[in-house]
């Protein structure tokens, strides 16, 4: 290619037209990788709250067995029944836990990995979960005062 012809006024646009654009692609490349960085972030966060979601749910079914535990005039069938079924569920929170702690663990080991791809395809499973979990706070103890409050009208 012969340079000759070429005016020096045109080199010199078209250099600053290359500096331009290789100084977008950077800040545009820059701005994905923050982006990125959020929303890996944001996942590590979304996975510890479901953990702690699940913890509360632990921690309320304890609270139930204690209150069971404490209830001396139920009918000893009733409260062999509603004992056992609590210790069920404590043995599924417990399944649950182990899960939650194993998605948090493996987000705070390997997040730096995780594709924008699969952090959003994690957060739309993480953000139901929590979701769900979030409205079932409280549900069991509205629903084990419920069933007290019939088993004492039953006695009466």
């Amino acid at each position: 290619m012969d340079l000759d012809p070429l005016p020096l006024a045109t080199a010199l646009g078209l250099l600053v037209a290359l500096f331009g654009m290789w100084r977008s692609e950077r800040a545009l490349a820059r701005s994905k990788r923050n982006e990125l960085y959020l929303l890996r972030q944001t996942v590590r966060l979304k996975a510890e709250a479901v953990r702690t979601e699940w913890y509360k749910l632990d921690r309320e079914n304890d609270s139930l067995i204690h209150r069971l535990a404490l209830k001396k005039d139920l009918p000893t069938e009733l409260q062999t029944m509603m004992y056992d079924f609590l210790q069920g569920g404590k043995e599924n929170l417990n399944i649950c836990i182990a899960d939650a702690c194993a998605v948090a663990e493996d987000a705070h080991r390997n997040s730096e990995n995780y594709s924008e791809k699969k952090c959003r395809a994690l957060l739309s499973t993480i953000e139901v979960s929590i979701e769900k979990l979030r409205r079932n706070q409280g549900e069991s103890e509205r629903r084990f005062d419920q069933l007290m409050e019939r088993a004492a009208a039953q006695r009466a």
